[in-house]
């Protein structure tokens, strides 16, 4: 990960996280799977029906993160 994606995740994300995943939301949360899980690119959705669990990893990863860096 690089410093620009924690930067990213450290100051951006948190003003999406825990909301509807409508538009600007939506694309953060795709932003942060991609960055959390190591993805090289970001992995859209076919169908809304998809985005609560997008929503549950992102929000179980982002949990893990943070704890790490407070250790």
């Amino acid at each position: 990960m690089s410093e620009q994606d924690k930067d990213w995740l450290l100051n951006t994300f948190p003003q999406h996280f825990d909301r509807t995943l409508r538009k600007e939301t939506l694309a953060a949360y795709l932003k942060a799977e991609m960055i959390l899980m190591g993805y090289s690119k970001i992995k859209n959705r076919d169908c809304s029906c998809q985005y609560r669990s997008l929503k549950n990893v992102v929000d179980t990863k982002y949990k893990e993160w943070q704890k790490g860096l407070n250790m």
